[in-house]
């Protein structure tokens, strides 16, 4: 911490960051859960969702979110989003399609 106080430019190695990242965090907001990650093999899950996104899509990625964007709205009752950030707005989008 020091050094980043001395140097605002400073960033940690990469063995640092490969410490520091051995586990999963989690920010539970409410109500602690049994969670899916760790129960479930997700090998290659990006890479699954890219192909069924290009199957879907193909090149159309702008039409893509906007569709997922909508379906996952409506799977999860999300009605409008008035009062959502555009920040929110836009990790919604970017989600969605996951």
């Amino acid at each position: 911490m020091s050094t980043m106080k001395r140097r605002s430019q400073h960033r940690s190695s990469l063995s640092v960051l490969e410490q520091l990242a051995t586990e999963n965090v989690y920010l539970d907001l409410k109500k602690q859960r049994k969670d899916v990650v760790g129960l479930l093999d997700l090998d290659n899950v990006g890479l699954k969702i890219s192909d069924l996104f290009a199957h879907r899509f193909g090149s159309e990625r702008e039409q893509g979110e906007s569709t997922l964007a909508a379906e996952a709205a409506s799977k999860l009752g999300v009605a409008s989003f008035p009062g959502w950030s555009a920040a929110e707005k836009l990790a919604w989008r970017r989600w969605s399609p996951c």
